[in-house]
């Protein structure tokens, strides 16, 4: 089983590269910010990690990890 890591922890570990998290767990003060995940997928191009987003409906979550800041896309399903 992958193990849950941090947001913080997820950026040091993943440094400048999409991921693809599962099993997240929000911010409760701020449901926009990740708390927790399991990293999935890692070193994948964006297209990659967006289209498991896509074919998960969700369940897949992409986010780029940057020191210090999060860029993300959603989708609505």
């Amino acid at each position: 089983m992958s193990e849950r890591l941090t947001w913080d922890e997820i950026a040091e570990k993943y440094p400048m590269q999409w991921v693809g998290l599962t099993d997240v767990r929000w911010n409760p003060e701020n449901d926009a910010d990740i708390e927790s995940a399991v990293v999935s997928y890692s070193g994948l191009p964006r297209a990659d990690v967006m289209h498991m987003m896509y074919e998960t409906k969700g369940k897949v979550i992409a986010r780029f990890t940057e020191p210090n800041k999060v860029l993300f896309m959603g989708t609505m399903f």
